[in-house]
């Protein structure tokens, strides 16, 4: 399985090499591509594998969202990473990755990795985790730019998710006004949906998804 067609020098190996092979088919092969991942197009593969550098995690899942054309992805995240994918509204690490993994993706644990495991011995804990199409969206019917417009959309609302989204539309309108040029309809949107006095942090990710195409465009 070629994941990319590159100029850049190549090794073929064999999956019976992978430890981990509850995943990966014996006879998979798998082409390494040794680049920067935020330079190249997201690859058009059945799985994605990656030991995430801790201080990517959240660029790489935004690109993942923006592009992801696969079966599932298989991710070593610090454990504190996956507090934030799996939590809920109202609960404490509830951000921008809780809203985007909550929508796009279906989480799971797959192992709990011990530190002594890596060389040098970090001295936080990693898990293997399993990402997923979302059982009750279909990805493929959410446009590339609808699924930008929604992280563009989340960038700036999220950084004010304790205020009431009447006072988080003043705030906007201070100090990013621009952002009304691709949401022009927030303020309507949050009228129509009975959301002024609302809060991000109480609010599901569909619930957060759908106010953000309301503020894209009026009803017919």
């Amino acid at each position: 399985m070629d994941y990319y067609k590159s100029r850049i020098p190549t090794q073929v190996i064999n999956s019976r090499e992978i430890q981990y092979l509850g995943y990966v088919p014996l006879k998979t092969q798998l082409t390494i591509v040794e680049d920067d991942f935020f330079s190249l197009p997201t690859p058009d593969a059945e799985l994605i594998i990656s030991n995430i550098p801790f201080t990517h995690v959240f660029e790489f899942i935004l690109k993942l969202t923006e592009s992801w054309n696969s079966r599932r992805a298989l991710l070593i995240l610090q454990k504190e990473v996956m507090d934030h994918i799996l939590a809920r509204p109202n609960q404490s690490g509830y951000t921008i990755l809780s809203v985007i993994c909550g929508f796009f993706f279906d989480s799971q644990i797959l192992l709990e990795i011990p530190s002594k495991s890596f060389y040098p011995k970090p001295k936080v804990s990693s898990l293997l985790i399993e990402l997923l199409p979302n059982k009750n969206l279909n990805l493929e019917l959410i446009s590339k730019e609808e699924r930008k417009n929604f992280l563009v959309f989340l960038k700036t609302v999220m950084q004010f998710k304790e205020k009431h989204l009447q006072n988080t539309f003043l705030l906007i309108q201070e100090h990013n006004p621009l952002f009304f040029e691709n949401f022009p309809h927030f303020k309507d949107a949050l009228r129509e949906l009975n959301l002024n006095r609302s809060v991000l942090r109480e609010m599901t990710p569909a619930a957060i998804f759908h106010l953000m195409q309301k503020s894209r465009k009026k009803n017919e």
